[in-house]
């Protein structure tokens, strides 16, 4: 597919990639600057793969990641395919990789799957939305 360059010749597949990377290196790192990474409006949305994270509203996601970093284990992603459109200042994504958590128990490499809206903010393209899931085999 064929996708017109903005932003300097970038392509919104690269700008796409560049704020999953982007997201997952402050994720990996347990970085608490991850939070400047979602628009701060009461509609940012965030769901995570396991039960129960769904975090709606910036009070909820600001809470999401103390509770994600506590845990004994990091998260990083490897990406494969990373499609984007852009209209304007909206940018939706869907990618398609790899997470893998890295705990006591070793490492576990899953298929992991991302949908996302990015929201231009000046310089910065910011989460309006992300959702991640782990896909599972049919029966």
């Amino acid at each position: 597919m064929s996708e017109p360059t903005h932003d300097g010749g970038e392509t919104p597949a690269s700008i796409a990639l560049k704020g999953l990377l982007r997201l997952f290196q402050l994720v990996q790192a347990r970085d608490m600057r991850v939070l400047g990474e979602f628009a701060a409006t009461g509609d940012v949305l965030l769901v995570g793969s396991d039960e129960g994270e769904i975090s709606i509203g910036r009070p909820a996601i600001d809470a999401f990641f103390p509770k994600l970093f506590a845990r004994d284990a990091t998260f990083s992603w490897n990406a494969g395919r990373v499609e984007a459109t852009r209209s304007g200042d909206v940018l939706w994504l869907f990618a398609d990789g790899h997470i893998c958590v890295d705990g006591q128990g070793g490492k576990k490499t899953a298929p992991y799957r991302i949908s996302g809206i990015l929201r231009r903010s000046g310089e910065r393209w910011l989460w309006s939305q992300y959702h991640g899931s782990e896909p599972v085999r049919a029966p």
